[in-house]
C-alpha cells in the first residue's frame, strides 16, 4: 500500500513513521464501493488500535488531511497531498505545504462508484476525527504547567520545559517558538532523558545544554505535569508543546514575545 513517510528527528524516536492511507486511496484500482469499504474497515481498525493505546499523533494529523482532501474533492474536484518531510509525530501541516493535483480520469461507471465511496467515507472520516479530537481534549485537560525559574522572562520565545515520569525519570527539553508564521510552531530539542537522581535544573543546563550556561540561566524553565501515564512521543510531548504555547500566549500578546537579550 502507498504511504506517506514521516521521518522523525526526535532523539528517542528515530524510527520511521507512516501515514496509513494515501490521500488518493479511493482512486486506486479497483474503483469499487464494496472494495473501498473493506479498505476503510482495515484503516479504521488501525486507528482504533492506536486510540486504545492512547496515541494521538500522527493519525490526528492524517485524519485532518483526509477530511480536507474530501472537502476539496467534493467542492473543487481536486486532490490534496503533501511532499513534506515530517520532523516529529505531531509536526503540523502548514497551509503552504498542502499541494493540489487534478483527479484521475474515470469512466461513467467508476464515477458512480466514486459518488458512493464519497458518501460513506466522508461520514466515517468525520466521525473518527471527532473521536480523536475528543480524546485530544480529554488528555490535554489532564496536563498542568508551572513556571519554575525566571518568571519575569516568560514572554521569551526561547526557554526550557521538563517532565518527571512515573519512574522518576526526567525529560528535559529546549524550546523555540517560531512566530514568523500564523501557526506559531514550537520547535523542541530533547537535552536530557534519564534518572533524575541528584540532578538539579541548573546541572542539566550545565552538562547537557546547547547554549552557554549564563545565557541559559536567563531563560524561563517550565514544569509540565499530568495525572495520567500516556505515551510520551505520540501524546504527551505534542500536548506539552501546545499547553506551553497556550500558557505563554494567554499572558503575553504575540507582539510582546521576544528573544531574551544577552
Amino acid at each position: 500500500m502507498e504511504i506517506f513517510t514521516i521521518f522523525s528527528e526526535h532523539n528517542s524516536y528515530m524510527e520511521n513513521l507512516n501515514f496509513i492511507l494515501p490521500t488518493d486511496w479511493m482512486f486506486k484500482e479497483p474503483i469499487d464501493a464494496e472494495h473501498k469499504k473493506y479498505v476503510l474497515m482495515s484503516y479504521f481498525q488501525k486507528i482504533d488500535n492506536l486510540i486504545l493505546e492512547n496515541k494521538i499523533y500522527p493519525h490526528f494529523i492524517e485524519l485532518s488531511l483526509h477530511l480536507a482532501t474530501l472537502h476539496t474533492l467534493i467542492k473543487e474536484n481536486t486532490l490534496l497531498y503533501t511532499n513534506k518531510v515530517f520532523k516529529s509525530p505531531d509536526d503540523e501541516l502548514l497551509l503552504k505545504e498542502l499541494l493540489v493535483k487534478p483527479v484521475p480520469v474515470t469512466s461513467e461507471e467508476e464515477n458512480l462508484e466514486l459518488q458512493e465511496i464519497l458518501k460513506f467515507s466522508s461520514a466515517k472520516f468525520f466521525e473518527y476525527f471527532q473521536i480523536v479530537k475528543s480524546y485530544w481534549s480529554m488528555f490535554y485537560e489532564t496536563i498542568s504547567i508551572t513556571i519554575k525559574k525566571n518568571k519575569n522572562n516568560t514572554n521569551s520565545t526561547e526557554g526550557f520545559f521538563y517532565f518527571v515520569d512515573k519512574k522518576n525519570h526526567i525529560n528535559f527539553w529546549e524550546y523555540d517558538i517560531d512566530t514568523s508564521n500564523p501557526e506559531h510552531v514550537t520547535n523542541v530539542k530533547l537535552l536530557y532523558q534519564g534518572k533524575k537522581g541528584g540532578l538539579t535544573l541548573i546541572k542539566i543546563l550545565e552538562n547537557y545544554g546547547s547554549k552557554e550556561l549564563e545565557e541559559s540561566k536567563k531563560l524561563p524553565i517550565f514544569q509540565l505535569m499530568t495525572t495520567e501515564d500516556y505515551p510520551l512521543d505520540e501524546t504527551l510531548l505534542p500536548l506539552f508543546k501546545r499547553k506551553l504555547l497556550s500558557f505563554i500566549f494567554q499572558k503575553f500578546s504575540i507582539q510582546n514575545l521576544k528573544k531574551i537579550e544577552i
